[in-house]
């Protein structure tokens, strides 16, 4: 089958077209033909060699993707031959004609859903429903912020902060950039290359602070954004695009009251991962 392989570790330049061994459902997993698959950071943190899982040489990358259902490995319930479904193929091989992924991580997609659309869904809206729902515990009425909220999963953080009923703020890098964030919902917005973030956050809350932060950042931001938490606030460690990995001065978080929470993913049976692990 054609696939986009990674044959050896590097930027996506080295990457080529090729053609790898068809793959095979296994039990409990699902044969899907690939229609469209999406491009996440994490990929090309799998191609570089600095992703925490390493597939042996070559692979084809692509963490997600959308397509038709060609075959049903044993025990798969679910799903059955010629469903349009999307799914998370944990850690590579969406770039391909066919991948073989675990039914759980799979799901049927409405006939309305296109499959370039469907393909974009899994990774960046788990994510933030995982985040602001089962660890951030975001209720309506609190104040949410953001950072790097022009980014997939900053926009679907976002869209489904404003659904919970939060007041979002986003932060992100540009006009350009908070003017799409304000597209989708945020109701404020902080360009943290012309302003600084503590300050803009705390004048925009009237000095009391944020109820959650999305933290998909890292670096010297989330030391920042911790100081922008209201009593009681929950910081969400999603992932560290800025390539720093925070250090957090705990006494802060215990001075008010204060947590900071790795996102944890269903899929992976409640593991502490970092972002875009399935």
């Amino acid at each position: 089958m054609r696939a986009v392989i990674c044959s050896q570790w590097g930027p996506p330049e080295s990457l080529q077209l090729g053609e790898l061994q068809e793959p095979r459902p296994a039990a409990g997993e699902v044969l899907l033909c690939v229609d469209a698959s999406a491009l996440n950071f994490a990929d090309l943190l799998m191609i570089s060699r600095r992703y925490q899982f390493r597939p042996q040489l070559p692979f084809a990358p692509g963490f997600e993707a959308a397509g038709e259902v060609l075959a049903c490995g044993t025990g798969v319930e679910h799903l059955r031959p010629g469903d349009r479904a999307m799914a998370l193929c944990r850690y590579h091989g969406g770039f391909a004609e066919r991948v073989a992924v675990q039914a759980a991580t799979c799901v049927r997609i409405p006939d309305d859903l296109d499959f370039v659309r469907a393909a974009a869904l899994p990774i960046a809206y788990s994510m933030a429903i995982i985040a602001l729902q089962r660890r951030g515990e975001l209720a309506s009425g609190e104040r949410l912020l953001v950072l790097g909220a022009a980014g997939g999963v900053g926009l679907a953080t976002v869209e489904l902060g404003r659904q919970l009923g939060a007041e979002v703020i986003a932060a992100a890098g540009s006009a350009a950039k908070l003017s799409l964030a304000a597209d989708r919902g945020a109701s404020h917005g902080v360009n943290y290359r012309d302003e600084n973030l503590r300050e803009r956050v705390m004048e925009l809350t009237d000095g009391a602070g944020v109820d959650v932060v999305f933290d998909s950042v890292g670096g010297a931001a989330s030391e920042q954004v911790m100081r922008c938490l209201a009593r009681g606030g929950r910081q969400l460690l999603v992932g560290f695009a800025s390539g720093k990995i925070p250090e957090l001065r705990a006494n802060r978080l215990l001075l008010a009251n204060n947590s900071a929470l790795l996102r944890r993913c269903s899929c992976c049976n409640g593991a502490s991962r970092p972002a875009a692990w399935c």
